[in-house]
């Protein structure tokens, strides 16, 4: 499985300042947005299990003490898609508190929206048995969730499978330079060419069996439901 996620660009503007209600050393900007962090660490309580809210500020850059205005990255995710809805709706809600506290405006850009990856135990059985064909090496049980990936949002059409074959030395940490030296090797070069093998069993498998066919789109209708929901 894979989160669903979305990202979030939050600034924070003050408004034409009031003299008989804002000094002149006037932070509304910066306290709208750690407002709004507050509040997402309070959301944080009231969430799911598979449920993450993260965030970083940006502080608008100068000497001035009281920028104009104040910045942050939120990202929501959450292994169900229709929960990450619900929380979508929630930190909207807190961005709207603490601009009304804090008599600032915001916007709020989000990126591309990345839907959840479930799994599909019938890919998965034909995934083992032909990597096992292939002589994948360093086969092992699933990983149960990762990261996300806009795969995602390919599988809310047709069913789809997530799997990773082996290149790099064990305990190479992903996105790192160990893992892009290692994909300069033979290793990796030999790890397409398996993953290739791997592919072309499972197509093989599915075109020459219907049961299987329909197998996979019974358990794709039934795990996307519950994604969804």
């Amino acid at each position: 499985t894979m989160s669903a996620n979305v990202a979030y660009t939050v600034t924070f503007s003050k408004q034409p300042a009031d003299p008989a209600l804002h000094t002149s050393a006037d932070n509304r900007a910066a306290e709208a947005l750690l407002l709004s962090m507050e509040g997402v660490e309070f959301m944080r309580e009231h969430m799911i299990e598979c449920a993450r809210i993260h965030y970083a500020p940006r502080l608008a850059e100068g000497a001035d003490i009281a920028p104009e205005q104040a910045e942050g990255s939120f990202m929501l995710r959450c292994l169900r898609d229709g929960y990450l809805d619900d929380m979508i709706q929630r930190f909207q809600g807190i961005l709207e508190g603490a601009a009304l506290m804090t008599d600032t405006t915001y916007t709020a850009k989000s990126g591309l929206r990345m839907c959840a990856c479930f799994p599909n135990e019938p890919l998965a059985e034909i995934f083992y048995k032909n990597a096992k064909l292939a002589k994948a090496p360093r086969i092992a049980p699933p990983r149960g969730t990762m990261g996300s990936t806009d795969f995602g949002n390919v599988m809310q059409y047709v069913p789809g499978f997530c799997a990773r074959v082996a290149f790099a030395p064990q305990g190479t940490g992903a996105h790192s330079l160990s893992w892009l030296e290692a994909g300069k090797t033979a290793q990796a070069h030999d790890c397409i060419l398996t993953s290739a093998k791997i592919i072309a069993g499972m197509a093989y498998d599915i075109i020459t069996d219907p049961a299987l066919f329909k197998a996979i789109q019974a358990d794709y209708l039934i795990q996307r439901k519950k994604s969804v929901s």
